[in-house]
């Protein structure tokens, strides 16, 4: 039980500093926006794009270099794809949560508005949280299979 959740905490660890490092990004666009749209109250301010490719190319980056570490140390096949799947659970959410905050802190000063707002319309904070988690979520798996995949068809 002493290993239990080792890979998810490897992988985890190993993409919340790259995280780290674009939301502060973010943070700063986000700061420059406000001071940029003082004057005119029309200017708004959207980071969901570019997180989407944050966490796709965060996916694309999570697999060949830990699969052979975690495969040279013993751990199954098994073992290493359930708990990616719970690293990239845990990464999608704390983005969402993240996005979310980012969303009701710049609503104050500008014009936010999320991808599930623009489509369907709903003030819904449940559904907003629940429907940018399963996006972030379904992008970064995205970005691991295909990664997996041309690590795959190159070994043959």
């Amino acid at each position: 039980m002493k290993n239990s959740l080792s890979v998810a905490k490897l992988k985890f660890m190993d993409c919340l500093k790259a995280m780290g490092i674009f939301y502060s990004i973010s943070l700063l666009l986000m700061i420059l926006t406000w001071f940029l749209s003082v004057k005119e109250r029309g200017g708004g301010y959207n980071n969901e794009s570019a997180a989407l490719i944050f966490l796709f190319v965060c996916g694309l980056n999570s697999f060949k270099e830990s699969f052979k570490f975690t495969s040279a140390n013993g751990v199954s096949r098994k073992r290493y794809f359930r708990e990616s799947l719970i690293a990239m659970a845990g990464i999608a959410a704390l983005a969402t949560l993240v996005e979310t905050g980012l969303r009701l802190i710049s609503q104050v000063f500008t014009r936010h508005e999320m991808l599930y707002n623009m489509l369907y319309e709903s003030n819904s904070i449940i559904a907003v949280v629940a429907w940018t988690f399963a996006l972030f979520f379904c992008v970064s798996l995205l970005g691991w299979l295909i990664n997996l995949v041309y690590y795959r068809s190159s070994a043959l």
